[in-house]
């Protein structure tokens, strides 16, 4: 059984949203969990990649629709011309939550979908 060592807890002001809360996790296997709601639960955060995990620059040069996204995420994305996964991984998680549209959903569909290709929000 997992048991967390160490927690945080940051507030999150979004004017679209009003006041989110941010609480994050480190168990004691290593793992770094979120939660931003409780009627949403945990989600894990991706991996951290190690040296030999580095992906190629070809994925970050693939269309959003790449992704295994739905489909109001991707029109969201599209409609703030957001159209290359290079382009998304740049981007930081108040960038997403303050698209028009946006909001928690949009923030974990994201979020989700760049994690099955070991990616996430803030890459340089």
């Amino acid at each position: 059984m997992r048991k967390i060592i160490q927690i945080c807890e940051s507030s999150m002001a979004c004017d679209s949203l009003g006041d989110m809360f941010n609480i994050s996790a480190l168990c004691d296997d290593g793992t770094l969990w979120h939660l931003y709601s409780l009627k949403d639960g945990w989600h894990k955060y991706p991996d951290i990649p190690q040296d030999g995990d580095k992906k190629s620059p070809e994925i970050l040069s693939k269309p959003i629709g790449f992704l295994n996204l739905k489909s109001r995420t991707r029109n969201i994305l599209i409609g703030a011309s957001i159209f290359y996964v290079g382009d998304l991984v740049k981007m930081t998680v108040v960038d997403v939550i303050k698209l028009p549209l946006s909001g928690k959903k949009t923030l974990m569909d994201v979020e989700s979908a760049l994690a099955e290709h070991g990616l996430n929000l803030g890459m340089k």
